[in-house]
């Protein structure tokens, strides 16, 4: 029997998007594959329900980096910083959902946040 993996999926907002429905559906699937494939497997959804604005960042920024320490973590862009920190010398693995996102509509730290982390 192989060693039993977690799957942690992290994500936030007020409204379920399709883009939600995407990102949970594949955290899912992955679930299903390692059950498939004779692996004992949890999948946990942490969802912060409601919007951030301003020093609220702070906060969810620490609630990522305090539950992303499953063997695969799935999180959204805004939350990638958190969860790689926590997983840099660890063997656990950070799966990084990238959505087409409108820079326009973005603050000047939001937009630095993304531009320093994706390029």
């Amino acid at each position: 029997m192989q060693k039993p993996v977690s799957i942690r999926y992290l994500s936030h907002g007020a409204l379920e998007t399709g883009g939600y429905r995407h990102e949970l559906f594949f955290a899912r699937q992955l679930a299903a594959y390692f059950t498939a494939h004779g692996t004992e497997c949890t999948l946990e959804v942490m969802r912060e329900e409601k919007v951030f604005h301003g020093l609220g960042h702070l906060g969810l920024q620490y609630r990522a980096f305090k539950n992303a320490h499953a063997t695969y973590t799935i999180t959204v862009v805004r939350l990638a910083l958190a969860a790689l920190l926590r997983n840099l010398f660890s063997s656990r693995h950070v799966i990084i959902i990238l959505h087409h996102t409108d820079t326009s509509a973005m603050g000047p730290a939001l937009k630095h946040y993304f531009n320093c982390l994706l390029f």
